[in-house]
């Protein structure tokens, strides 16, 4: 048990470091995306379509990213996940208030943006939402992970303790048959 427990808790280093470089890849992809926002204000407003795309792209690519999370986090269940969840949250926080830097920069370049552009704002707006929906819903997860986890160690600590109650009745029985006249029980 003490193995699984040291084993599992290797793998959510790993995994926190995992989630540390992807973090630091979104991070990089980000300050692209803001350097493409500035050579599309530079340009004329033909730029528009490519960003979108590669804005579509992007969304896709997260999307792709917190299913992978998301499967990643069912599949660990012991106290380390908060640990997870904190990082997750704190990376959320973060990628919020670039999204939010982000979005206002699209909206100031809403003026020279067709009605297309416009739309697929309010679709990755309402796709942000979405993605907090999916984060609430997996620190949820999380949480009843976290629980069973407390559960199973207090079943453990209890069939320990029986367990040594079961002992201390062998040696009791054991000094009684070896020693009838001092026998206790």
């Amino acid at each position: 048990m003490l193995f699984v427990t040291v084993s599992q808790i290797t793998e959510d280093e790993n995994l926190l470091r995992s989630l540390r470089a992807k973090n630091e890849n979104l991070e990089s992809k980000l300050s692209s995306l803001r350097q493409k926002i500035e050579e599309q204000d530079k340009l004329n407003g033909s730029c528009i379509e490519a960003e979108m795309s590669a804005l579509r792209t992007e969304k896709k690519r997260l999307e792709e990213e917190l299913a992978r999370i998301r499967n990643e986090q069912w599949q660990k269940a012991d106290d380390s996940s908060v640990n997870v969840v904190k990082e997750l949250k704190a990376q959320k926080v973060q990628l919020e208030e670039k999204l939010a830097s982000v979005s206002a920069e699209l909206e100031r370049n809403q003026h020279s943006v067709s009605s297309d552009a416009d739309a697929e704002l309010t679709a990755l707006r309402n796709e942000k939402h979405r993605l907090d929906v999916l984060v609430t819903y997996l620190e949820k997860e999380v949480q009843q992970h976290k629980d069973a986890a407390h559960e199973q160690r207090i079943r453990a600590l209890d069939l320990k303790h029986e367990l040594r109650e079961v002992w201390f009745m062998l040696l009791c029985c054991y000094r009684c048959f070896s020693d009838v006249t001092t026998c206790f029980c």
